[in-house]
């Protein structure tokens, strides 16, 4: 796969050419410099994107160690596959370490890839349909489970911002899992200060360039939390003012011009997970952590006009009905347009019959989804309502009654391989959506199947064109209660606390 990518770079380096920008500081003498290499902004290394079969989407961790066999056979059915940042986190307490994967998260996740790999050999499955494999890093911040991020924290803390909210979860507890509290690293601050050059070459040269661009088992990286301090105007994780999170947005914007264009160069790819939205969108796409001073065009026009292929992710897809759910459609169509492949997690809460403390549209009707089948499948309407190509969608359980490590939605067992994965058969997009009732309700055409979504109403459809029957809709149920708050739905579902 990664052989087969790099012959596809290279020809396409000479098809368009190469261009060279230097990042340049006056300040420092440690020079970062991009190659960029003209690639279709949908390219993906593993080859032509599908649409004969649902892209279903795995994005999870075993916190214990390795995927057993039947593991990893789920995990080969699917289209995707993002290994979570907390694999193989409580390996230290079996091996006698005490350190979070055993002193090196990176390597366990890594491993994972290449045993998925291994396992799709062993087991006859063709090379084309063996799912790629991504690892995680985090835009936010940087971690002792990685030991050359923890050599640069404990070298530079100048390079870092001074808030240290939440910081010992990254620093003291990866080297100490076993008591409670951790003993302490001595390290204070956890988050890179992109708008120092230092922080920049951290991020593009130790973060991706040395470990993810040079590790052969991994076909890419999720960036997690990607503009989180920009766009934090709670200040929750900075004290920055708004004209400093600008400036913090558009240098770490440089950051992954510069870092993703080495990727894509070593045949890999890069999902870029943020909250930001485009201009014209009116409504925020989740409560909190949406008040980025850039918009979301002004990232996607620098990415592309650099020549990097990225996609962006939507952690918190349908996370409401009403107005949140209305924005996240209308967003989903601009970066359609704009040739942005979208990477989705639906949330699943159990108690909320669908979305945490209830699904509400804007008049505050309560909307009932009465099963997990439903939610489920009024998502993956959503999301074919509105993909474009090398998009995927994944879906967990955040609820798990059989997550014995309280991960939140994150472990292994809150994602099943659903059997909709199968039954849903797509073929060719026909058309975009169309639009009715005042940018409420979605519909598009397939090949083989006819989507319907809509936001106000909680109805949708998975209508196969040789059916005439809808699938039923959910309960729309007049209530009082009150919407969740913007801050009880961010403390609940942040994925380390």
């Amino acid at each position: 796969m990664i052989e087969t990518s790099l012959v596809v770079v290279v020809i396409q380096k000479l098809l368009f050419g190469l261009l060279t920008f230097l990042v340049s500081n006056s300040s420092t003498t440690n020079k970062t410099v991009a190659v960029v290499t003209a690639l279709d902004s949908t390219w993906q290394p593993w080859g032509s994107y599908s649409w004969d079969n649902f892209p279903s989407l795995y994005f999870a961790a075993n916190p214990e160690g390795d995927y057993s066999n039947a593991q990893l056979d789920k995990l080969s059915r699917f289209k995707l596959v993002l290994i979570e940042f907390r694999q193989s986190q409580f390996l230290g307490e079996q091996t006698g370490s005490g350190k979070w994967a055993d002193g090196d998260e990176g390597k366990a996740a890594s491993a994972q890839c290449q045993m998925i790999k291994q396992r799709c050999i062993s087991q006859n499955i063709p090379q084309q349909l063996c799912p790629p494999c991504l690892t995680y890093r985090s835009g936010e911040w940087a971690g002792t489970m990685y030991p050359s991020q923890e050599n640069h924290m404990r070298m530079n803390q100048d390079l870092y911002l001074t808030s240290t909210f939440d910081c010992d979860g990254f620093t003291d507890y990866p080297l100490d899992i076993i008591n409670e509290p951790p003993n302490d690293s001595g390290i204070e601050r956890c988050r890179p200060d992109f708008r120092l050059q230092g922080a920049r070459d951290f991020f593009i040269n130790i973060v991706i360039d040395q470990n993810v661009a040079s590790d052969t088992n991994v076909d890419g990286v999720f960036i997690d939390n990607g503009q989180s301090v920009a766009c934090d105007n709670e200040q929750e994780s900075s004290d920055l003012t708004f004209l400093q999170r600008q400036q913090m947005q558009r240098n770490q914007l440089d950051a992954y011009v510069n870092a993703f264009t080495i990727l894509n160069d070593r045949g890999k790819y890069p999902i870029l997970s943020t909250t930001n939205r485009y201009a014209s969108v009116d409504t925020p796409l989740v409560p909190w952590g949406s008040d980025c001073p850039d918009s979301e065009d002004v990232d996607v026009s620098a990415l592309h006009a650099a020549g990097v292929a990225f996609a962006r992710n939507n952690e918190f897809f349908m996370w409401n009905l009403g107005s949140t759910c209305r924005a996240q459609m209308q967003n989903a169509v601009l970066e359609a347009q704009a040739g942005v492949p979208l990477i989705v997690h639906t949330p699943y809460f159990r108690s909320g019959s669908g979305c945490l403390e209830g699904c509400f549209n804007d008049d505050d009707s309560r909307i009932i989804f009465d099963s997990m089948s439903s939610f489920l499948e009024f998502s993956m309407a959503a999301f074919l309502a509105v993909a474009g190509t090398g998009s995927y969608f994944g879906f967990s359980d955040m609820e798990d009654p059989n997550d014995e490590f309280g991960l939140g939605g994150w472990a292994d067992s809150s994602w099943p391989y659903f059997p909709q994965y199968d039954s849903v058969k797509l073929g060719l997009p026909l058309g975009d959506a169309v639009v009715t009732n005042n940018g409420w309700q979605y519909t598009r055409e397939f090949q083989k199947l006819t989507v319907m979504v809509d936001c106000h109403t909680g109805e949708y459809s998975l209508l196969p064109k040789s059916s005439s029957s809808p699938t039923p809709s959910p309960t729309p149920m007049p209530t009082s209660t009150a919407s969740p708050s913007p801050s009880s739905c961010k403390d609940s579902v942040f994925r380390f606390k």
